[in-house]
């Protein structure tokens, strides 16, 4: 199986990015859909209609992009700034997934993320089939937990906006709260009493975090792949 996976990687690659790009001809072609007929009729989020949110217990499983939403409810400190926090723990804290984080298939991530989020189903099937290859188990029948999601260089990686390294705060779970504020210190766009992040402000605090990380840990390693995964988020 092992052999198998590996062989077939880059036709796989080659059909998503086929795939891909086959869907972006058709959004430049078709009309664009109309404004409450995105989220199909039933899944969480039609007509903004969501499950309440839960907070995570101890025993829950969460991966190491933890919701800043999530995060900003928990403390209690809102602000007028607009920010969607990675979206898996957000999905496990609305009941979307299963709210323990644990034995998710990869094709229920596929199909829960594309109706939720409208994503290209191109981009549903590659991330799910990604976190198989690199957790070593098929796509097509086995599961997973969250937190194996924070797999060190895998999607996990160096300099993020949120976390200290892996390497010097092994518990990738949750945000580091200094992080997290001066990410929302850093933001320029909107108004004083509605701060919005843009993509500069986003791109400056990266090449900060960058910098930051390279001197604070030794153990610092960002190759091509990630520092694009990185930048594309």
């Amino acid at each position: 199986m092992g052999l198998f996976r590996k062989l077939s990687k880059p036709f796989i690659l080659l059909f998503v990015v086929t795939w891909d790009f086959g869907l972006f001809l058709l959004n430049v072609i078709l009309p664009a859909r109309k404004a409450g007929h995105v989220v199909p009729a039933g899944a969480p989020g039609h007509a903004l209609n969501w499950p309440a949110y839960e907070p995570p217990t101890p025993t829950d499983s969460r991966s190491s992009c933890k919701g800043l939403a999530a995060f900003l409810r928990e403390t209690r400190s809102l602000t007028p700034l607009m920010i969607q926090g990675p979206m898996l723990n957000a999905l496990a804290n609305h009941n979307i997934l299963p709210h323990s984080g644990r034995g998710i298939s990869f094709r229920t991530l596929n199909t829960t993320v594309r109706q939720c989020f409208n994503f290209a189903p191109s981009f549903c099937f590659f991330v799910p089939h990604f976190a198989a290859d690199f957790l070593e188990r098929s796509y097509w029948r086995d599961s997973f937990d969250l937190e194996e999601l924070s797999k060190h260089n895998a999607i996990e990686h160096d300099a993020s906006l949120t976390r200290r390294d892996a390497a010097l705060e092994p518990n990738q779970s949750k945000p580091d709260i200094q992080l997290v504020e001066q990410l929302l210190a850093s933001a320029t766009g909107g108004t004083p009493e509605a701060r919005l992040l843009t993509k500069k402000d986003l791109s400056a605090m990266l090449s900060r975090r960058r910098v930051e990380s390279r001197r604070e840990n030794e153990a610092y390693s960002e190759d091509r792949f990630h520092n694009g995964f990185g930048s594309a988020k």
